[in-house]
């Protein structure tokens, strides 16, 4: 089952704000990728040295897919470029606006497949303390940004494709809500996290895995790789 790249949002067990992504692939070029922690950020880069093929598609295949910041508190999610401006608003910026507008500028990735661009993010609120979750999507046809209630235990998914190995397809968008899958992983860290989601993936295609899970004061990262 090829998903393509994924994104998780939701809480854990123990009601930690969190999200995962997968990266996941069936060439060569595109397993040869390792996701990378760094201080507030997990990039998705080469295994090794960039290949020609890997070269011609740098800006799509090599990107942040985590972005965290502790002072809103906010986290960003995405299979993309698209997630950086998005990690860079201020406090009075509406997120769903600004998510709509930045999947707009960069629309679906010009491959052949017109790969959708997916994004997530979750935010605590100053007003009543409570965290909120967007998901958005645009593919060649529609785009769309969502709310997703944090719920204890509750993790919805989003795959850039729809399941099929031979022929990947990008979901039909008319109401994002329509597409969105629950997922069960187990852990309350984000290594555990990461650890689940790597399973969780037909492991014919899985290259790596990120997370992050909101430990009361701030962002715990984790990755695996292939």
């Amino acid at each position: 089952m090829y998903l393509g790249r994924i994104i998780v949002v939701g809480s854990t067990r123990e009601e930690q704000p969190c999200c995962a992504y997968a990266v996941s692939g069936r060439s060569r070029s595109s397993k040869a990728r390792k996701a990378v922690v760094y201080d507030k950020k997990i990039t998705i880069e080469p295994l090794e040295q960039v290949s020609e093929e890997q070269r011609y598609q740098a800006s799509l295949i090599f990107y942040d897919c985590i972005i965290s910041r502790e002072d809103l508190p906010l986290v960003v999610i995405g299979n993309g470029r698209q997630i950086n401006p998005i990690s860079s608003i201020s406090s009075s910026e509406d997120i769903p606006i600004m998510m709509s507008r930045v999947l707009k500028e960069f629309g679906p990735e010009p491959d052949r497949y017109s790969t959708p661009r997916i994004v997530g993010t979750l935010k605590k609120y100053s007003i009543n303390g409570e965290w909120v979750s967007y998901v958005g999507m645009i593919t060649s046809d529609n785009i769309d940004v969502k709310s997703i209630e944090i719920k204890r235990n509750k993790l919805i998914y989003l795959g850039t494709y729809t399941g099929e190995g031979v022929e990947p397809r990008a979901p039909q968008l008319t109401d994002l809500k329509k597409i969105l899958k629950n997922i069960e992983l187990e852990g309350d860290t984000a290594k555990d996290l990461a650890d689940s989601f790597f399973d969780w993936i037909d492991p014919n295609f899985i290259v790596c895995t990120a997370s992050a899970v909101w430990m009361g004061d701030s962002w715990e990262l984790a990755v695996k790789n292939r």
